[in-house]
């Protein structure tokens, strides 16, 4: 019989429970028999599809052997329907567990086989690569070659010579190599040859040593080029840190302050060696670009200067101050000597230019009209700029004065 007759025969035996209704202990156990048995004719033989099925079916049949009133008194049917139930609940539990275990792959079997490919995948797999050139020609311009494609050339016998000679020298030199290695074996080494013998030839530079040196200082550590990027010891955290010094540079400082002591940086003076003192530090470090004898100090403002603690210097950069040679005044030309102007009594310089544009700017009138002329020392006097210019190149005591004009 096939699946869907078997299904249609146990539903036809289903329908004779109908008849036992009233015996609800009987028509339930009749009833989880024969849907357990249509199940395994319709349903995949999984734990996951019959789980639930078989411990309700376990469930349902020992509530009814329970309340059933019927069992005490020692009819063997109904012992027997219960014990039927039973045994087909483990048929399926058997039968379960053997299919699962039917699916679990044995170690020694051999691995399944390639999966069949595509037939385009196929046809292109067994074609050479010639023969894939020619297929691609052929579809892309529509036509039928008269031949295949040519065969590679060959290559020249030089060539072959060459790469052989090639391989012939890597593999001698790495014979080479082998050899050396295999007649020159590594030397054991004791580990006292590598001990410092003096180890107090060898100076500690200290961070918390501030006694040494500039040049001790400079060797110990890597100073920055740039004057604000200069290291120094924040002064709060001097006293509370394990170690006594903390590095931050100029530029961190107010990060740092922020960060760690909910402080601002003005909250700290920073004090130059030329005397240059300063809350702001982008003043510091402008400050620091232009000073030759750069060195910050950081200390505490006014109002929270501690007795006890004493201002820290920064670790600075040994740098030499170029002494400049000091250069005589430059020499005044006649041309811009200061003369007295007759009306303002201001000094302006002695030049026909700045003449003129004086009384312009000041008086708000011209030369002429202020009853002013240029006087040269030889005598020639005129009331024009231009005049007094041209004159000026031929003449060699070109001396101008202003005077008033002598009246007509």
């Amino acid at each position: 019989m096939t699946p869907p007759e078997t299904v249609q025969s146990i539903d036809q035996n289903k329908r004779l429970v109908d008849g036992i209704s009233e015996d609800k202990a009987m028509s339930t156990v009749f009833t989880n028999s024969f849907d357990l048995l249509k199940s395994l004719c319709t349903k995949e033989i999984n734990t996951g599809n019959f789980e639930y099925d078989l411990e309700l079916m376990e469930m349902q049949r020992n509530l009814s052997r329970k309340h059933d009133p019927s069992i005490s008194s020692g009819e063997p049917i109904r012992k027997l329907v219960y014990a039927l139930s039973e045994a087909i609940q483990r048929t399926a539990q058997v039968l379960i567990k053997k299919n699962h275990a039917k699916k679990i792959i044995i170690p020694n079997q051999a691995p399944p086989g390639p999966l069949p490919l595509p037939p385009r995948m196929a046809r292109a797999t067994a074609m050479t690569g010639n023969d894939q050139r020619t297929a691609r020609i052929t579809k892309n311009r529509s036509i039928r070659p008269n031949a295949a494609l040519p065969e590679p050339l060959p290559v020249p016998p030089r060539m072959e010579t060459a790469a052989t000679a090639s391989d012939q020298m890597k593999s001698e030199f790495k014979d080479e190599l082998l050899d050396d290695a295999l007649l020159q074996p590594l030397a054991d080494f004791d580990d006292e040859e590598f001990k410092l013998e003096d180890e107090d030839n060898f100076p500690d530079y200290s961070m918390d040593d501030q006694s040494g040196s500039s040049q001790s200082m400079e060797i110990g550590m890597e100073i920055p080029s740039n004057p604000g990027e200069q290291l120094f010891c924040c002064p709060l955290c001097s006293a509370t840190s394990a170690s006594g010094r903390v590095q931050r540079s100029l530029r961190n400082l107010n990060k740092h302050l922020r960060d760690k002591h909910k402080k601002a940086a003005k909250s700290l003076l920073s004090a130059c060696a030329c005397g240059f003192m300063d809350h702001n530090l982008d003043h510091v470090i402008l400050h620091g670009k232009k000073c030759n004898n750069f060195s910050i100090s950081i200390l505490r403002s006014e109002t929270e200067m501690a007795p006890t603690l004493a201002p820290l210097t920064c670790y600075r950069k040994l740098t030499t101050i170029e002494e400049k040679k000091a250069q005589p005044p430059p020499l005044r030309q006649p041309s811009v000597e200061l003369v007295i102007c007759p009306f303002c009594r201001s000094q302006v310089e002695r030049s026909l230019r700045s003449l003129q544009q004086h009384l312009l700017s000041h008086h708000k009138r011209t030369v002429k009209k202020a009853g002013l002329c240029f006087l040269c020392a030889c005598g020639f006097d005129t009331q024009q700029v231009n005049d007094a210019s041209k004159h000026k190149k031929t003449c060699r005591n070109a001396i101008f004065t202003m005077h008033r004009a002598d009246p007509e």
